[in-house]
């Protein structure tokens, strides 16, 4: 953007159209950047582990006592560990389910204090929704959590950068259930059927706007399905253990190559101008 303003100011561009096709290809940008995390286009974040026999399962918008107790016993039976994503008022207002994911030895990842996704987009309410679920859910368990997924994994550069000073590592997904917005198991199912080694699996163990929790309704077909392909869940920590850091996964190449043809669209269109 900055490039082509400087063209413009310098007469080697035209104004029109140059201007307008940078600024439509940095808020295209933008917009891409902020709904899929797993891009990594504001920051590093966790997205896929190495291939294997292992994925990592994470349940977002718990603890809830109608779907996290059929989730744990499912894992449980199965010998297997996920990573639930607390929304800090709901760790609150359920501290025993929340004691009770940790003594189970699943990871408890931070979720935000309210789950209000347009609080993240200034940089006082990214701080705020990251620090107060923080609080909250280390004075629950004594330790605070490591990993932070912002609400409905929207990310911002003030949510990268609360999290980075909060020395928290971003987690996204590689697979996206969508049982949050369909209330069908089998939908959920189906979609769960690409999985493969390496997988981190976005679910939720919290009622969604539809009224119902899908994946506390199939968890045990979840587990089995894993099974049967000779996969076995583990917590993300676990999952990315070789990583010390925020790491840029394989889909930080994805967000090169996403980038690279904005800038190729906006050179054609300069071009035919």
């Amino acid at each position: 953007g900055l490039l082509v303003a400087a063209a413009v100011a310098l007469g080697t561009l035209p104004p029109w159209p140059a201007l307008p096709a940078a600024f439509a290809a940095i808020a295209a940008l933008s917009v891409l950047a902020a709904v899929q995390p797993g891009l990594c286009l504001f920051g590093p974040a966790l997205v896929r582990g190495p291939a294997g026999d292992r994925v990592a399962l994470t349940f977002d918008d718990g603890p809830d006592p109608d779907g996290t107790p059929a989730v744990l016993q499912a894992l449980d039976d199965a010998g297997m560990h996920a990573t639930f994503f607390a929304v800090g008022e709901r760790a609150e207002e359920n501290p025993e389910l929340l004691r009770e994911i940790a003594a189970r030895g699943h990871q408890v990842g931070n979720h935000s204090m309210h789950h209000r996704w347009p609080a993240i987009l200034s940089p006082v309410g990214a701080r705020r929704e990251l620090g107060e679920a923080q609080e909250a859910i280390g004075r629950i368990l004594g330790t605070a959590p490591t990993l932070y997924r912002p609400p409905i994994g929207l990310v911002s550069p003030f949510v990268v950068e609360a999290a980075e000073d909060a020395g928290l590592r971003l987690a996204a997904w590689s697979l996206r259930t969508l049982d949050g917005a369909a209330p069908d198991p089998r939908a959920l199912l189906r979609r769960l059927s690409r999985v493969r080694g390496g997988d981190v699996v976005l679910l939720h163990d919290g009622r969604g706007p539809h009224g119902r929790i899908p994946a506390a309704e199939a968890i045990v077909d979840v587990v089995r399905l894993l099974q049967d392909r000779g996969l076995r869940s583990v917590t993300m920590e676990q999952l990315f253990e070789d990583e010390p850091g925020p790491t840029r996964s394989r889909a930080g190449l994805i967000g090169i190559v996403v980038r690279i043809a904005l800038l190729a669209l906006l050179l054609a269109g300069l071009v035919a101008g």
